[in-house]
């Protein structure tokens, strides 16, 4: 979170915010607290931190099996991270509309997205004219009584 807001530079969004809703103020002393102090004593601890951690095997263990199945599962995540992300899907998640699953539950749709719109990962390459075939739904469940 703090390396969205001072990339985006909204400490003073997120400060006035604070003061419209807190009981006590905050101003300057905070900003520079919270953007610049604390970072920089994040930053030190995380570097201190991975030193030590790729300097002393954990537990005992030899190098090469703390490489292996700690630092290699990193890098695996990673990968499959990027892969997972990179694979289209078969249907656009927008049109995911589940099926009722208790008695008594009825499944409404409502448009979302304007006609037209396609999700980023849709596979959809049909018209995306403004046809009512075209709209994207919200999925509101509602439980109902039977017995009213």
């Amino acid at each position: 979170m703090l390396g969205v807001l001072l990339v985006l530079r909204m400490f003073p969004v997120l400060r006035d915010h604070l003061n419209a809703n807190s009981s006590f103020k905050v101003g300057k002393i905070w900003l520079t607290l919270v953007g610049v102090i604390v970072p920089l004593v994040l930053l030190a601890m995380f570097t201190i931190e991975v030193v030590n951690v790729i300097r002393t095997p954990y537990n005992g263990y030899p190098h090469w099996f703390n490489n292996l199945f700690g630092w290699g599962a990193i890098v695996l995540m990673a990968v499959l991270t990027a892969i997972f992300t990179a694979i289209r899907w078969r249907q656009s998640p927008d049109e995911f509309i589940p099926e009722p699953t208790l008695p008594g539950e009825r499944i409404s749709a409502r448009a979302l997205v304007a006609p037209g719109a396609r999700h980023a990962g849709s596979t959809d390459k049909s018209d995306t004219s403004a046809s009512p075939s075209s709209a994207r739904y919200a999925v509101d469940v509602n439980l109902t009584d039977k017995e009213n």
